[in-house]
């Protein structure tokens, strides 16, 4: 009988740590796109990634501007969401990161932009694309943003394209086609009750092994 029971409470507290393990993933939700007209962020194809669900996918709908293009030589949008740590797990850390494409063979083109964590606000370096630049590669990463190990957090990004050709037949254009956003997190330490369980645990089997 205390054999069973032994067996019994080290299985709960393996399947307890096992789903704590597997439950460390953010939720991610009031997840709402609109600064600019129209709608460069999309909300609606915005989704945690099928691999790692702490990293967001953040959705694009033709996030560009063009620069031989009376209506759309700027595109200027902001995505707004709210982060939440699964219980037992603190937030402690963001990397957001995107990516795009450049051709100023006619013209120029900037790209811009900021982010702001838990009402701390980061600035993107500016990528400036000067008359005579093939169709290149872009991309921008702040580096990580630590979070003082907050339960959930807002977070809000902001973006600007903008593209000038010299002449009707130049080429300018820049467009985004890729952004995430990754969140770190850290598990908060057991608490003592915790702690005295394992030692019960523990002194159970102990006592076992004297028995047998």
């Amino acid at each position: 009988m205390q054999g069973s029971t032994t067996r019994f409470l080290i299985a709960s507290m393996l399947l307890s740590l096992s789903a704590t393990a597997q439950a460390a993933v953010v939720a991610f939700s009031n997840i709402v796109s609109g600064d600019g007209a129209p709608t460069f962020f999309d909300e609606s194809t915005t989704t945690p990634d099928a691999v790692n669900g702490n990293v967001l996918n953040i959705g694009l709908n033709n996030f560009g501007a063009d620069g031989t293009s009376s209506s759309n030589t700027a595109a200027v949008d902001a995505l707004s969401l709210v982060i939440t740590a699964p219980e037992g797990y603190m937030i402690t850390s963001l990397l957001y990161s995107e990516a795009g494409q450049a051709e100023t063979t006619g013209g120029t083109a900037v790209a811009s932009g900021s982010i702001v964590a838990d009402g701390m606000p980061t600035n993107f370096a500016t990528q400036v694309f000067a008359p005579g630049t093939t169709l290149s590669a872009w991309s921008i990463e702040p580096g990580i943003i630590t979070i003082d190990n907050k339960q959930s957090i807002a977070v809000s990004v902001t973006n600007s394209l903008f593209a000038y050709a010299f002449g009707p037949t130049d080429i300018a254009m820049i467009e985004k086609t890729s952004a995430t956003l990754t969140v770190g997190l850290t598990q908060v330490p057991l608490p003592a009750a915790a702690w005295l369980f394992g030692s019960a645990i523990a002194g159970l089997i102990y006592s076992k092994s004297r028995l047998t």
